[in-house]
């Protein structure tokens, strides 16, 4: 038989949900039990619904982070923009989570509560009571922004880069040869935006990530490749605010060269599909051809109103939206 409890109250800033699914040793009061550490295995994986209700998903669970401790399970989410689920956490109107689960063994202590020693977790649920006090969940907005960076990727003329194939000292990115990226960003749809870090100096040095819209793309008229990057208000931040208000600045791309369609001539690699895995933010010597980012001045200078924009299809599941 399915069981549910209901853990703590959600508080909403943003679209990333955090909290404590269960934390291990806290008492119901409702139904006089708790449950062990690791009680949901080594690695539990639920989908994530509102009020317990199959037909109300909100996400699949392989967009469901879960992490056991051994003081509590843990839940990471980013809620779907625009999402039923998202407004109604952000009114109030669900606040807490609840867990469905079938015990697998258990036993009763000496005080007479019920202890669930092992369980399979069934789902994850959006709900409008807790029940476990212990327990908290929050979505977190994430580190303050400190300014934002803006500059582009030029078509239709070489540029020096390092990050082609074997000899290769610059590229060529031919017109459209980035518009998987731009159609994702047009679709505003999480399935199909893969992930693309600006960095500093290099992968241990990030400061951005596409998945959490703070590194944005689109094409402006003449087909060039704009973006814009939202630096946080850390010693890393500052520092790089230091360096581009001191000096020249360049944002170049990594490639992912298995993915990109392309051709060598020379030592130049010529992209007809060029897919980024980041954004290598310094300063170089080795500038021909691009323009210096810059501190962007006013938040008109960015991402254009998707409005404007051609939709495309997308293969997201049929999530719960309201």
């Amino acid at each position: 038989m399915n069981e549910r409890r209901n853990s703590g109250e959600v508080r909403l800033a943003g679209r990333t949900l955090t909290g404590v699914v269960m934390a291990y040793g806290d008492v119901s009061p409702e139904h006089s039990e708790r449950f062990l550490p690791g009680a949901f295995g080594p690695e539990p994986r639920a989908a994530l619904d509102v009020q317990h209700d199959p037909s109300l998903i909100v996400l699949p669970a392989e967009r469901v982070a879960l992490t056991d401790g051994p003081e509590s399970l843990i839940l990471r989410a980013d809620l779907p923009p625009r999402s039923g689920a998202h407004s109604l956490v952000q009114r109030g109107a669900l606040n807490g989570l609840s867990v469905e689960f079938v015990s697998q063994a258990e036993h009763r202590d000496a005080s007479g509560v019920r202890v669930i020693e092992r369980a399979n977790l069934i789902g994850i649920g959006l709900v409008d009571s807790p029940s476990y006090p212990g327990s908290t969940v929050e979505a977190r907005r994430g580190l303050g922004r400190l300014f934002s960076m803006r500059g582009a990727i030029p078509t239709g003329k070489r540029v020096a880069c390092r990050c082609g194939p074997g000899d290769c000292v610059s590229a060529l990115f031919k017109q459209g040869s980035f518009r998987s990226l731009t159609a994702a960003a047009i679709a505003d749809d999480d399935d199909l935006v893969d992930e693309v870090l600006a960095v500093v100096g290099d992968y241990s040095a990030p400061v951005a990530s596409r998945k959490r819209k703070s590194v944005r793309f689109w094409n402006d008229g003449d087909g060039n490749l704009q973006w814009a990057v939202d630096v946080p208000d850390t010693a890393r931040g500052r520092a790089l605010k230091e360096t581009i208000e001191s000096v020249d600045v360049l944002a170049r791309p990594v490639m992912d060269m298995q993915r990109s369609k392309w051709v060598r001539e020379g030592t130049t690699a010529i992209y007809a599909d060029a897919q980024i895995r980041a954004l290598t933010i310094g300063a170089t010597d080795a500038a021909e051809g691009w323009t210096p980012a810059y501190v962007r001045k006013a938040a008109s200078d960015d991402m254009p109103e998707r409005s404007t924009a051609r939709p495309v299809a997308t293969r997201r599941a049929a999530l719960w939206r309201l």
